[in-house]
């Protein structure tokens, strides 16, 4: 007579899924901040109004990103 086991009813593996859960909402919303800043950047690089410098410093991140960002438009 076999043993059956229902593996997704083990507490282990949920709490493993439930770990895996979270860590992927956290990654997704990261990428989506990244995005946004990728968004802004690349928006006030078309409209030219900021230096390279300033966009960088009011978005706080490096300004080799923003120069990165600018030769890819």
């Amino acid at each position: 007579m076999p043993i059956v086991y229902d593996l997704e009813t083990d507490i282990r593996y949920v709490q493993g899924m439930n770990k895996a859960e979270a860590r992927g909402e956290a990654i997704g919303e990261a990428r989506g901040v990244e995005q946004t800043i990728n968004a802004s950047i690349k928006r006030q690089l078309l409209v030219k109004i900021l230096t390279i410098q300033q966009i960088a410093d009011s978005l706080d991140v490096p300004v080799e990103r923003v120069e990165r960002i600018k030769r890819l438009l």
